[in-house]
């Protein structure tokens, strides 16, 4: 089955940016699939990349609350593999934030 973009777009805001979940464990299609229709259009890709980083944003967004709050229910581990799957590709920021999480959940644990 061939999926149209508005159909292939719209089921990777509701994985990824409604439901917060890796783009890795999309299917129909999956995200391999998608990588596929990047190489052939620019344009998708550009639309691929928007929804990836409007995902990460949001992400980045509870990761800040928690931090801010002093929530010590966020889940530290989730945000870490999370923001450490991307090490390479993630902003400074982002970098400190799981930094200061690590800190501070150091600092609870003593």
């Amino acid at each position: 089955m061939a999926y149209t973009d508005k159909e292939i777009l719209d089921n990777m805001t509701a994985h990824m940016v409604e439901g917060m979940k890796s783009k890795w464990s999309m299917s129909k299609p999956t995200y391999n699939g998608i990588l596929k229709r990047m190489k052939k259009d620019d344009d998708f890709a550009q639309k691929v990349h928007s929804i990836e980083a409007e995902a990460l944003a949001k992400w980045e967004q509870l990761g800040l609350d928690a931090l801010l709050s002093g929530n010590e229910t966020f889940n530290v581990q989730l945000f870490k593999m999370y923001a450490g799957n991307k090490k390479p590709f993630i902003d400074h920021a982002t970098i400190e934030i799981e930094e200061r999480l690590t800190e501070l959940e150091n600092e609870k644990r003593t």
